[in-house]
């Protein structure tokens, strides 16, 4: 029996690049849609969850990598929008 770590391919240095880069542009292009720029220390437990959730849906293939993307197109930005600005 071949155990799921035998059966996915593991990520080379290249997927792996592509995987963050994607992963901190979307997360900027989030919280700067937020007014969350330039991004302070009080803003990254938000962006760190964000990044987060982004690695996760870019793995499972829910959101389009730079390279192309999968079927059903860019997920809306999480179920609530992005975070809201202070003030």
């Amino acid at each position: 029996m071949i155990g799921r770590e035998d059966a996915e391919p593991a990520l080379d240095g290249r997927m792996l690049g592509e995987l963050i880069h994607s992963a901190l542009g979307e997360t900027y292009r989030w919280l700067a849609a937020a007014g969350r720029r330039p991004v302070r220390e009080a803003d990254l437990p938000v962006a760190e969850s964000r990044v987060c959730t982004v690695i996760d849906e870019l793995v499972q293939g829910r959101l389009p990598g730079e390279s192309g993307g999968a079927p059903g197109g860019l997920v809306e930005a999480e179920e609530h929008g992005p975070p809201r600005a202070a003030g």
